[in-house]
């Protein structure tokens, strides 16, 4: 049976198909690779803010943690402050004069606890008034994911409706894109050959590439999105931004608290209540959301 198409359309056209739905894939996935660059940046912020805090604890400060500790000879080689030697590695603390290598484990380890507890009590401030390099890079992540999602979930639709039917295709195509297996192809698979090739075909001048297109032009503009486009958005949108931040780094805005002060079963039994937002006119913080619940679950509430 003669196909009106050549092994090289062929493959031409297998390798289109490839490659959108690659493209679309890649939009998924960008999901997770998001959110873990806003993860970075939060922690990059923070640790900026948990620098601010070590500047100003004196060296002295490590005596409190273990008696009889020497301090003066990290003072005397200019370091005064936790920040100071919490850059130092443990071989450069051992190098000091006055410090031994087990001296220089232990204030280590003091400076790592001091390191983490102040890690728990710092909290981060996103504010227009309040820009650095670390808050602008975050509020760009964000603002990068908070606007790809509606493209990434419509990739996924594009995906789920054609995905299937195009990899069957693209099998049954495969056959024709080689001239010696086009020549012992069956009667049958030739058949399905050429439907495949007509199907795909109509899929790259329809409804699955107009759809593919946008999702794709759309996510690209958004990864493109610069510095003052991100302030603005955030500007605009921030209730939306920190409640990103609480689900992809909670205990960051210290707003952490799961329960509230409840009982773990009344706290429960909150969570689980059925709340629909549909005609809400604006976004509620993540404990606004709570208390909504609250009120319907107790019935009954004072609010203050």
């Amino acid at each position: 049976m003669a196909k009106n198409f050549s092994s090289r359309e062929a493959k031409d056209l297998i390798a289109k198909h490839k490659s959108l739905e690659k493209s679309l894939i890649d939009v998924i996935s960008l999901e997770e690779s998001l959110k873990s660059n806003i993860k970075n940046s939060a922690d990059s912020l923070a640790m900026q803010e948990i620098l601010k805090v070590l500047r100003g604890i004196p060296v002295d400060e490590l005596s409190r943690y273990k008696k009889g500790l020497r301090t003066k000879p990290l003072i005397d080689h200019g370091y005064t402050s936790i920040a100071d030697i919490y850059a130092l590695s443990i071989y450069n603390l051992a190098n000091i004069k006055g410090i031994s290598q087990d001296n220089a484990y232990t204030i280590k380890r003091i400076v790592g606890d001091i390191v983490d507890k102040t890690r728990k009590e710092t909290k981060i401030k996103l504010s227009v008034d309040n820009k650095n390099k670390e808050s602008t890079q975050l509020v760009k992540d964000v603002s990068i994911y908070k606007n790809v999602l509606p493209y990434v979930e419509n990739s996924r639709s594009v995906e789920a409706e054609y995905g299937d039917k195009i990899r069957d295709s693209l099998q049954d195509l495969k056959v024709s894109s080689n001239v010696l297996k086009w020549l012992f192809a069956s009667k049958t698979n030739k058949n399905k050959a050429i439907e495949a090739y007509n199907s795909l075909s109509e899929l790259l001048t329809g409804d699955y590439y107009n759809r593919a297109q946008a999702v794709l032009s759309g996510t690209y503009e958004i990864l493109r999105t610069d510095e003052r486009a991100a302030w603005e958005d955030f500007a605009k949108n921030n209730v939306r931004f920190f409640n990103i931040l609480e689900e992809t780094n909670p205990g960051l805005l210290g707003t952490d608290d799961a329960v509230y002060g409840l009982p773990e079963d009344l706290a429960r039994q909150i969570q689980d209540e059925c709340f629909f937002p549909d005609g809400l006119n604006c976004t509620l913080r993540r404990y606004q959301e709570w208390g909504v619940k609250y009120i319907l679950h107790q019935e009954k509430v004072l609010l203050g």
